[in-house]
């Protein structure tokens, strides 16, 4: 989820200063949960930490999750952020120049042309259909979750 949502930002060349997160339990009760981050972003790492950081913040109980959601929020335009000369920003600098060129490679040769490392982590994330991106998504954040 959280990649689909940064590659939705930089698609329309925005960047975020919060995360929303929204789930809903197999008994139908749902919840969301936001917070905000320190810098704005369009990177899926810094989307996916803060998400994952608000679930496990507010558990469910250990109830099963029937839905997950990911939701970006306070957009500004991409062009205009201040760049920084600081060692970490430059360094996100760098890994969003990465992101971008990896959705450039799956726009062009699809999906499954290059995943993240936990993908082959996990024997029930390496079989799932890379075509079958909500179930992906929900196998992947259900792995971190019991992770």
């Amino acid at each position: 989820l959280s990649e689909q949502v940064a590659a939705r930002l930089r698609k329309h060349e925005f960047l975020c200063s919060t995360i929303q997160i929204y789930l809903r339990d197999s008994e139908l009760d749902s919840y969301e949960r936001q917070g905000k981050l320190c810098t704005p972003t369009a990177n899926a790492q810094d989307i996916f930490d803060e998400a994952f950081r608000l679930y496990k913040q507010n558990r469910l109980g250990g109830r099963a999750l029937r839905s997950i959601g990911v939701r970006a929020s306070h957009l500004t335009e991409e062009g205009y952020v201040q760049l920084s000369l600081m060692p970490a920003e430059k360094k996100r600098q760098q890994i969003d120049q990465l992101e971008r060129a990896v959705e450039k490679m799956r726009s062009r040769y699809g999906i499954g042309v290059i995943q993240r490392g936990v993908m082959y982590t996990d024997p029930m994330l390496a079989r799932l259909d890379r075509d079958d991106t909500v179930a992906l998504q929900q196998a992947t954040f259900n792995s971190m979750r019991n992770g």
